[in-house]
């Protein structure tokens, strides 16, 4: 499992972004790209 937590500074909002595979095989191009698409404002 791979686990970001972002807190918006504008308010009391917490994201968390999780990737979770099977087998544990966590270092595949989607699971960056889906890690660099979020972003808090």
């Amino acid at each position: 499992m791979l686990a970001r937590m972002y807190i918006d500074p504008g308010g009391p909002t917490l994201y968390t972004l999780q990737i979770i595979a099977e087998y544990g095989n966590l270092d595949f191009p989607e699971a960056k790209a889906f890690f660099d698409y979020f972003v808090v404002f």
